[in-house]
């Protein structure tokens, strides 16, 4: 999504070194599980992301201010789609418990619908989605 380059970045990161540690230590009985929550609550990620910024004048002002507004409406208490830490930890509970956990395991709404929607939609409409959310940045 727009303005969480760096971000989405790190997870794409841990992806593939979670793959390429599972294949690793397989072998060795080590099973590497990835967990990729949604947004989560009681986390303060909105808050978080937007002291990151950097508190500048200049044309990306109304993009920071639009992709401000609307983290912090998905991320409010209450918001649909979000899961709560309770919902994470049954997920981390269940892989542990499993004799063979899956490779992956998606927690919330985002992780699940996110992916099918970018696989699904053409470029210049899933584009128009994000421009929509955020506003443009000039």
């Amino acid at each position: 999504m727009p303005g969480t380059g760096a971000y989405a970045m790190t997870k794409w990161a841990l992806e593939a070194m979670s793959d390429a540690l599972r294949m690793e230590t397989r072998e060795f009985g080590v099973r590497v599980v990835l967990l990729e929550p949604g947004g989560v609550l009681s986390t303060n990620f909105a808050a978080a992301e937007a002291e990151s910024w950097p508190d500048t004048t200049g044309p990306y002002d109304a993009f920071r201010a639009g992709h401000h507004r609307r983290m912090a409406k998905w991320n409010r208490e209450g918001a649909s789609g979000m899961s709560t830490p309770d919902d994470v930890a049954r997920v981390v509970a269940m892989a542990v418990a499993t004799r063979r956990p899956k490779a992956r395991y998606k927690v919330g709404v985002a992780p699940r619908l996110m992916p099918r929607m970018y696989r699904l939609l053409p470029e210049r409409v899933w584009d128009a989605f994000w421009a929509r959310q955020f506003g443009r940045t000039g």
